[in-house]
């Protein structure tokens, strides 16, 4: 989203919940990472997830890049890896990671190259769902910057890639997530498919989530997880965080567009005096990557896709 501690103008949600999900059981979680050419990153992130505690059943990397070899030292980890030709986007990537339904798993961690992971995280994703009962189609986690960096540290303190929140606190004065964020999001296997996954007229890396998310808050809970906490490393380069909000511009126009949203072109917010060039550079690219999206009206986006869209928000 790209937008401190957002929430977006969605409809109200719905009162009646029309999937139940059965109880996390690791040896039931199958993860999902997306790899495209950050091979030093996809190594930081298998390494955390060996150290998980209980560990998941099983692991899938999706390799999206065009060169389809990959380094030796991956058939060191006991993986499935899926190549296929062509970069083809993270959400087509995470598509392919989650395929097969029914098999081996009934639950789905999306995550990125390059994180690394509380090694009790899944306890805190069962404790999450537990509280919440038998409706949760997702738990989401925290996603922090690692490291003491500047840009690490801001992307932090402003919650960048956490979850947007609905408005209103739940019951026991919890936040509760509007959408997810796949670099720390469990999402039940059945409901995943029923929406036949991420949708891939979202080609960039952003975006996809909050669409997904918003698309299975239509069928149950969303549930927040704070403690299950993840650390993704951020680059220190101005350049690469005004192409990532530029992006992220970009993608929230398209978010905007497909669920037929009020504008979501960001608006200035207060940050620390430390942060608050950082927080004009987010704004001032946010909203370029807005702008540019809305003149070119580059976006295409399938039939099938937003013929779905529409029959469920006329079910709204």
């Amino acid at each position: 989203m790209g937008a401190t501690h957002h929430t977006l103008p969605l409809p109200p949600r719905p009162s009646q919940m029309s999937v139940r999900s059965t109880r996390i059981d690791p040896r039931r979680i199958r993860v999902v990472v997306p790899v495209y050419k950050d091979w030093e990153g996809l190594k930081i992130t298998l390494e955390s997830l060996g150290r998980l505690n209980p560990r998941p059943g099983a692991i899938t990397v999706a390799n999206d890049n065009a060169d389809t070899r990959a380094p030796s030292w991956l058939k060191a980890y006991s993986i499935q890896v899926i190549n296929y030709r062509k970069n083809r986007g993270p959400a087509y990537a995470r598509n392919r990671g989650a395929e097969n339904p029914g098999t081996d798993y009934d639950w789905i961690y999306f995550t990125d190259c390059g994180c690394e992971h509380v090694s009790n995280l899944i306890t805190h994703f069962r404790n999450a769902q537990e509280a919440s009962g038998d409706a949760v189609v997702a738990v989401c986690g925290t996603v922090n910057g690692k490291g003491s960096g500047r840009i690490n540290r801001y992307m932090t303190e402003m919650g960048i890639l956490n979850p947007p929140f609905e408005a209103a606190l739940g019951p026991r004065g919890e936040k509760i997530p509007q959408a997810i964020i796949t670099a720390n999001a469990l999402v039940y296997a059945p409901a995943f498919h029923q929406l036949d996954g991420f949708s891939t007229a979202f080609g960039e890396a952003g975006g996809e989530d909050l669409d997904l998310g918003i698309r299975l808050r239509e069928l149950g809970r969303l549930v927040y997880a704070p403690r299950a906490t993840v650390s993704h490393e951020f680059a220190e380069d101005m350049q690469d965080f005004q192409r990532r909000f530029e992006r992220y511009g970009r993608t929230n126009r398209l978010v905007e567009q497909v669920h037929q949203l009020p504008s979501l072109r960001p608006e200035p917010f207060k940050a620390t005096p430390e942060f608050s060039d950082l927080a004009e550079l987010q704004i001032e690219s946010l909203c370029k990557g807005y702008d540019e999206a809305q003149l070119a009206n580059r976006v295409r986006m399938p039939v099938r896709f937003l013929k779905r869209v529409a029959l469920e928000i006329l079910k709204i």
